[in-house]
């Protein structure tokens, strides 16, 4: 079917020939809450907007695509039914209501953290980290976790200068980089004068190495070398 949306977790023999290696995820120790951001006028009235409209992930074999769900008090559908009209052609189908997951708005779309989704559910997470990736954002929060997709490439994003953006800040004040999460055991270690630990968690290939690389880097460069001693940020 034209213009549906291949779901990565799907098809498995088709997922190892065409999708990229998996995400790694680090979990560090520390727990932190982010603060909640106001959502302005505009944002509030397009999310009214959407949900009156019943919009719906219909997942398939293929993957997931959007739809809209129809309102089933007008239609006389068989238990466990509900209809849906498909958006990118218009068709309209009646599927197993256990097959539709509800749709984030659209201002869900780049979501920093996982976690903020209104409607967590596996469509609506890889859409999101879908549409991050897409847009080059390789780091997603999920809750104390942090996701990376990729990070042996877009050398950019791991360069000192994006390094020293991170230096001496608090997660609350930090987008999602594994820098972010390094920092954040650092300043904990520093103000507890306790251990830290990062986990990195991976299925083989998805690059725990290159991130394990860029954590010491960033620790090493933030932590600083004066002569032959190394120094601590105070």
């Amino acid at each position: 079917m034209e213009g549906l949306v291949e779901h990565p977790l799907q098809g498995r023999a088709r997922a190892e020939a065409r999708a990229p290696s998996p995400p790694i995820i680090l979990y560090c120790k520390v727990r932190v809450t982010l603060p909640s951001r106001a959502k302005t006028e505009e944002q509030i009235a397009a999310e009214e907007a959407w949900n009156e409209t019943e919009k719906v992930w219909l997942v398939h074999r293929d993957g997931f695509s959007l739809a809209s769900q129809l309102k089933s008090e007008e239609l006389s559908l068989p238990e466990g039914k509900v209809r849906v009209k498909l958006d990118h052609d218009g068709a309209i189908l009646d599927v197993d209501e256990d097959d539709v997951e509800k749709a984030n708005a659209p201002s869900c779309d780049r979501l920093e953290d996982l976690a903020s989704l209104v409607y967590l559910n596996e469509s609506s997470v890889l859409h999101t980290l879908r549409q991050r990736c897409g847009a080059s954002l390789l780091h997603t929060y999920a809750g104390p976790s942090l996701l990376v997709l990729g990070p042996r490439g877009a050398p950019a994003v791991y360069s000192e200068k994006v390094m020293h953006m991170f230096k001496g800040c608090r997660r609350e004040d930090m987008a999602p980089h594994i820098y972010a999460v390094a920092q954040t055991a650092y300043r904990a270690m520093l103000m507890s004068r306790q251990d830290q630990s990062i986990i990195l968690l991976g299925s083989s290939g998805s690059g725990k190495t290159t991130s394990c690389q860029h954590l010491v880097q960033y620790l090493a460069t933030i932590a600083g070398v004066s002569g032959n001693k190394v120094f601590s940020e105070k």
